[in-house]
């Protein structure tokens, strides 16, 4: 590494982005005083709190990202978390917020000096922890595992054990002030994924063998951390996340599938950069720190969701789009499939910068054909999956 020291900052500066990225028991602040400058504190807007399968989060909204230092104390178990350059509305002013998911007892909010706010978990017991910030909106997230806590079992073959409904969340991409792509007749992508993902939902309730879950049913921005940990709570047996695919190349056009992995190519980088709403150079940076981590232990899994699902829909949208392009299963650092406990993948069904292809995907049959294509390749992997399973035993 050339320039070892601009590593810190730029940690601190993109707030470490992922979820999955794991932070020792004091993270790093850049200073433990106001920015200085600032006529005005920072403001703590809100905080929150996200239950996953296998930890608990808390999440503190701020006005803009500031810089924090947390530590931890054992007698009694508690982790606290100093913000600088920041206040409380009066709202939050001393606040508690009690959560008592036996992980995290309650949460509570208090300035600790002039400028300084403490956010104080007290634990149910002894835990791993680990807290980042994230920039659009900007948050502080923090979050517990216990100590024994295990990681995520095979849910799908749980699920089937246990003779329950499987769980599936469908994720439509973008939305409220976030409109993704925009096709030259100005149909936009946050529009389109919706109203495919509420067809692939009504298709899979039909079945009545499934419970399906969306991350959003209207036009609303959720954070790409959230989409995830949405399907985490609910301890869904698989995610898929729906988009439509852009390029500064007019005449590209076709169908993919991506699963979560390292090794893209120069297309799939572009397209991660533009999903993840960070530069090229950026994202290159992350993937270096993440070269040594694990990204998923459901890899296997989301390769097979990736082939089912992108055959059925090729196969599905042969007849309407009779210039389309098979462009197979991918790979990408897709922030919102980092830290899925589940299969998951992401489909781009068409080029809406396409002119043909955004023609195609403004009509009904189109919508509908990608929705039944979907759902089919959901059918099959589950389908393929159990018989791997079989064979396995």
């Amino acid at each position: 590494m050339k320039h070892p020291g601009k590593i810190v900052p730029f940690l601190i500066v993109l707030g470490l982005l992922l979820a999955g990225l794991q932070i020792d028991e004091a993270a790093a602040a850049p200073r433990p005083n106001p920015p200085s400058g600032t006529s005005e504190p920072i403001r703590i807007t809100g905080i929150r709190h996200q239950p996953t399968s296998s930890s608990s989060r808390v999440v503190i909204d701020l006005e803009a990202q500031v810089p924090f230092e947390g530590h931890r104390l054992s007698d009694p178990p508690r982790l606290y978390v100093d913000l600088f350059g920041v206040n409380l509305s009066r709202p939050l002013s001393w606040k508690t917020v009690s959560i008592g998911d036996g992980i995290i007892d309650q949460a509570r909010l208090a300035e600790n000096r002039p400028g300084v706010v403490r956010v104080v978990l007290d634990l149910a017991g002894p835990g791993e922890h680990r807290i980042f910030s994230l920039p659009d909106p900007p948050r502080l997230i923090i979050e517990v595992k216990r100590k024994d806590g295990k990681a995520p079992s095979d849910q799908v073959g749980e699920a089937r054990t246990a003779a329950r409904r499987l769980k599936i969340v469908i994720d439509p991409g973008h939305g409220g002030k976030d409109p993704g792509a925009i096709g030259p007749g100005r149909l936009e992508e946050k529009e389109v994924v919706l109203d495919i993902s509420l067809r692939v939902k009504r298709l899979l309730d039909a079945t009545g063998r499934y419970e399906t879950l969306l991350t959003r049913s209207g036009d609303v921005f959720i954070p790409l951390e959230e989409r995830t940990a949405i399907a985490n709570s609910h301890k869904a047996d698989l995610f898929v996340s729906i988009h439509a695919n852009a390029n500064t190349k007019k005449t590209a056009r076709g169908i993919s599938t991506y699963r979560l992995g390292m090794n893209p190519d120069q297309d799939a980088v572009e397209l991660a950069a533009r999903e993840n709403k960070t530069s090229r150079r950026k994202l290159s940076e992350v993937e270096l720190i993440l070269k040594d981590l694990v990204l998923t232990s459901k890899s296997n899994e989301s390769i097979l969701l990736a082939q089912t699902v992108q055959s059925a829909m090729v196969n599905e949208t042969r007849s309407l789009n009779h210039n389309g392009s098979d462009l197979g299963i991918r790979e990408a650092l897709f922030y919102v499939l980092v830290g899925a406990e589940m299969p998951a993948v992401l489909t781009e069904v068409s080029f809406i910068t396409n002119l043909e292809e955004e023609k195609l995907l403004r009509k009904d049959a189109y919508r509908q054909a990608l929705a039944q294509g979907i759902v089919q390749g959901i059918e099959m992997f589950l389908q393929e999956s159990k018989r791997v399973t079989s064979r396995a035993n």
